[in-house]
């Protein structure tokens, strides 16, 4: 009936708080995610680091879901989950939806792969892995993930032996309905949860909890060390390489988080065996896959000391350099303290070494 699918009724409660969740992360998501953005690009340093380049390509792809996803799916909410929208509105969110999901885990994927190949190979990294390069691969991103998502408008089921202009993508203006659903297209949807989602996080974990291992074990290494020019310098540039590999696995374990329970579930539900509760569909498949576009900026500014910085100075604006100067002064204060505190265990280790000789010894 026409006056059931009206887009001019009551939004739910529930909907209704669903809804005010989603305008949050939107706010959240545009603004952080292009904070990141104008970070990475007003940084010289960053600009030149290979890793940063990819951050920033991946908040550009986290700011679209800000930007364009969650909106949408924000006023089909808040209709109580009717599609009040043109048809193109429904193609584009759709294509741009799966675009957006694959690229975000494909940059997780090969900035897991660049960190692993760097500490593997690193010789053969320095030399191949150049600004170049990793602009050619942010490019092949893109468009792998472009082409997954094309390839999901189409019906597999009706290719036999020719080609087919059959769509998957349904829009039905009297009943208010946008869907791509899973079990429409089986061909597809199996496909690409298994080579866009499940190979590359399993890639992923080793790859990760190689890196992370190697790097604490090579910051333990150095720590080991007496105190001294070079390895004073090596010990504070491996310290800002751990930080930056910390960043990276915790925006990877918050991908899974936000994103795992959603694969699985929509991949489960092509069989037809899964029953979940409303609550807890609505968590898995609304609120967790936007809220993970949310929280790479603060995830970035917390677990990293040069983010946090240059945040702080984009932020402050005139009070950069005061900034920078009692943060240089903090910066020097723990160094000489670390120092004191070593010249007090020094000298304690001496002067029991005094104290335990005899007289005689000691006149010597």
């Amino acid at each position: 009936m026409l006056n059931d699918t009206s887009c001019n009724t009551k939004t739910t409660e529930l909907n209704l708080v669903i809804f005010y969740v989603l305008n949050f992360f939107i706010i959240v998501t545009v603004i952080g995610n292009a904070l990141i953005c104008i970070v990475i690009a007003m940084t010289p340093s960053f600009r030149k680091n290979t890793t940063y380049l990819l951050f920033f390509s991946l908040a550009v792809a986290d700011m679209l879901v800000g930007a364009i996803i969650i909106p949408i799916n924000t006023k089909r909410i808040y209709n109580n989950r009717l599609f009040c929208m043109s048809e193109l509105a429904c193609w584009i969110s759709l294509i741009l939806e799966r675009t957006l999901s694959i690229a975000s885990l494909t940059h997780l994927l090969v900035i897991g792969l660049e960190r692993y190949l760097s500490l593997k190979f690193t010789f053969q990294y320095q030399k191949y892995a150049t600004r170049n390069s990793t602009l050619i691969s942010i490019l092949c991103i893109w468009i792998y993930s472009f082409f997954w998502a094309f390839l999901g408008i189409f019906d597999w089921h009706s290719f036999e032996y020719k080609w087919t202009t059959v769509f998957s993508i349904h829009y039905l203006e009297t009943e208010r309905k946008c869907n791509n659903g899973p079990k429409g297209n089986k061909a597809y949807f199996i496909s690409s949860y298994i080579l866009c989602f499940f190979i590359p996080i399993a890639v992923m974990i080793y790859t990760y909890s190689y890196v992370y291992r190697t790097a604490v074990r090579h910051l333990k290494a150095i720590e080991q060390h007496e105190i001294g020019g070079k390895r004073d310098k090596e010990l504070k540039r491996k310290e800002r390489q751990h930080k930056m590999v910390q960043s990276i696995v915790i925006v990877f374990i918050v991908y899974l988080i936000c994103w795992l329970p959603n694969i699985i579930t929509y991949f489960l539900h092509i069989f037809g065996k899964v029953t979940i509760g409303l609550h807890t569909f609505i968590l898995v498949t609304e609120i967790l896959p936007p809220f993970n576009s949310t929280t790479n900026p603060f995830i970035y500014v917390i677990s990293n000391n040069q983010f946090r910085l240059r945040v702080c100075e984009l932020l402050l604006g005139r009070n950069k350099e005061r900034f920078e100067e009692s943060l240089s002064k903090q910066r020097s204060f723990i160094d000489v303290s670390k120092v004191f505190s070593k010249f007090l265990k020094v000298s304690d280790s001496s002067n029991s070494n005094l104290l335990n000789m005899s007289p005689q010894k000691i006149v010597k």
